[in-house]
């Protein structure tokens, strides 16, 4: 919660930086709010298309949301 607060506050300093972006979905995603994680992976994504991390980081939530489906 601590690491979602601060990378909410350098956004609002900050609102088209998409590495902030990833950090926030990275510290939502650890919380287990995928939710959160993945819209702010896809705003970084429509800023940075190429943006490896957020790629990397879409793809390890979609294998973690398959593996508690089954």
């Amino acid at each position: 919660k601590l690491a979602v607060n601060y990378f909410l506050n350098a956004l609002r300093f900050n609102p088209e930086n998409p590495k902030i972006m990833i950090n926030l979905a990275a510290a939502y995603s650890a919380s287990k709010n995928n939710k959160y994680a993945k819209f702010y992976i896809e705003k970084a994504l429509k800023i940075n298309p190429k943006l490896s991390s957020a790629i990397r980081l879409r793809e390890i939530i979609r294998q973690e949301e398959k593996m508690t489906k089954k």
